[in-house]
């Protein structure tokens, strides 16, 4: 009963403290996901990133994030928060658009360390739009309990607050940002310091590099879509494909990229830019094989279909990631990658909950098959979220939970989400968080990752 309690208090936006799990950590095999049978919306893609109904909640109050719909792609937006979920005895202006400098308090703090026994290998899992409720009816769904998803056995577990430089309630592009340069940017911005000089951050891909490390990105939304862009592109907003696809191959450079194509992304300019190019699974196991020194994996015109759609030809997440993660470990010098499962932001955009539940659990197997497959002794592994999204509130004491969930809204909401650490360094993220109370900043993991290493 307590557990459940935890559960919706997070659902409702109140904030957990830090845990180290009692539970045997990760067991070896890859749990099968459950179909689910409810009847697929109308146009599902055409609603992503849409603003709210009518008939939702007349407290949701829309933020202006200079987000547009860009080449047919509409970028997903932020709204205050909703009934069920954390709100605020100010204004609306004041609690949708705080100052940059309200961030100050939670995004400059200094770490308690100094410096970390470093891992050899990284891993970062960032489930895009997936607040502690999208987890914890995955869990129902396939497992019959909340808390019974793989990762949630991992021996370090805490919460991420994730707010932007101007916004309590962050987008894709400000979040990843965050967690790849250790700087709160405004809402829409890849990779710039703004607000200030407007310079170019450096990221987490950037230092690796300078470490001799092989980086990879890895995610089934298109190549240049703003969680992705944050590790490797620069722009203003993250609508500028040109300006984020023009980065990755000529400045960023990780030595691999594999994503759904088109938005600026092409196979002729990743040739030229010296990558062994491959669209289906076949040839990317090819290039694997191949010798080559960089692989760009662009799979279709746009994002991946849902898991609860079937893929046809496209591959799974795990998939790829598995093959990008093989190609990565062949430098003796380790690797950093970012693998995301974006569909989970999607289907929560337009309230599918058959959808979410089958990208969650998706999601899911690839973190599974990550984890058994790898060596723990020298690997560490961060699976987190980018913000939360659609509100879901779901009750773990009822029967009926998965039916009687619901959403209270089709944008982002502000509450905090789960991080779960483990493997080779996951002792620093027990220290910070018992140091912070359980509670870290989305900046807090580019800090953590590029501590000295001793």
């Amino acid at each position: 009963m307590v557990w459940m309690m935890l559960i919706l208090a997070l659902g409702a936006g109140c904030i957990e403290p830090y845990r180290r799990a009692d539970e045997e950590t990760a067991t070896d095999s890859v749990r099968e996901t459950d179909s689910l049978s409810d009847t697929a919306p109308d146009a599902a893609d055409a609603a992503d990133g849409g603003t709210d109904t009518t008939d939702r909640d007349a407290s949701v109050i829309p933020v202006d994030t200079g987000d547009t719909e860009d080449a047919g792609r509409p970028v997903d937006t932020a709204v205050a928060p909703d009934a069920g979920l954390d709100t605020s005895t100010e204004s609306d202006s004041d609690t949708s658009q705080p100052s940059s400098d309200d961030t100050e308090s939670t995004s400059t703090l200094p770490l308690p360390v100094t410096s970390w026994n470093a891992p050899k290998n990284m891993i970062l899992f960032i489930g895009d739009g997936m607040g502690p409720n999208h987890v914890a009816a995955a869990g129902i769904q396939a497992y019959g309990a909340p808390g019974t998803l793989f990762f949630e056995s991992f021996p370090v577990q805490g919460l991420v607050t994730v707010r932007a430089a101007n916004a309590e309630i962050p987008d894709s592009a400000a979040s990843s940002t965050a967690m790849a340069t250790g700087h709160k940017v405004d809402l829409g911005v890849v990779a710039l310091e703004i607000p200030g000089s407007g310079a170019e951050l450096p990221t987490v891909i950037d230092f690796f590099k300078h470490k001799r490390k092989a980086t990879g990105l890895i995610t089934n939304s298109f190549m240049t879509d703003a969680t992705p862009a944050g590790f490797a592109g620069h722009a203003v907003h993250r609508s500028d494909f040109e300006s984020i696809a023009w980065h990755y191959l000529n400045t960023g450079r990780p030595e691999v990229f594999l994503g759904g194509g088109g938005y600026a992304m092409s196979l002729g300019d990743a040739t030229a830019a010296g990558y062994a190019v491959a669209t289906t699974r076949d040839e990317l196991a090819n290039a694997v094989m191949s010798g080559t020194q960089r692989i760009c994996g662009l799979f279709g015109g746009d994002r991946f279909p849902y898991e609860y759609d079937g893929l046809g030809d496209f591959p799974h997440l795990f998939e790829i990631a598995s093959d990008g993660i093989s190609f990565l470990s062949q430098d003796p010098d380790g690797y950093f990658v970012m693998v995301e499962g974006a569909l989970i932001d999607k289907a929560s955009h337009i309230n599918d909950l058959p959808r979410v539940l089958d990208e969650v659990l998706g999601f899911e197997t690839t973190v599974q098959t990550i984890t058994t497959a790898v060596d723990l002794s020298d690997t560490l592994i961060i699976v987190t979220a980018d913000h939360q999204t659609g509100g879901l509130i779901v009750d773990p004491s009822d029967p009926y939970a998965i039916a009687h969930a619901t959403w209270t809204t089709n944008t982002h909401n502000a509450g905090p989400v789960s991080v779960y650490v483990i493997g080779k360094g996951s002792e620093i993220f027990e220290t910070v968080l018992e140091a912070r109370g359980g509670v870290i900043d989305n900046t807090d993991i580019y800090k953590i990752l590029t501590l000295p290493s001793v």
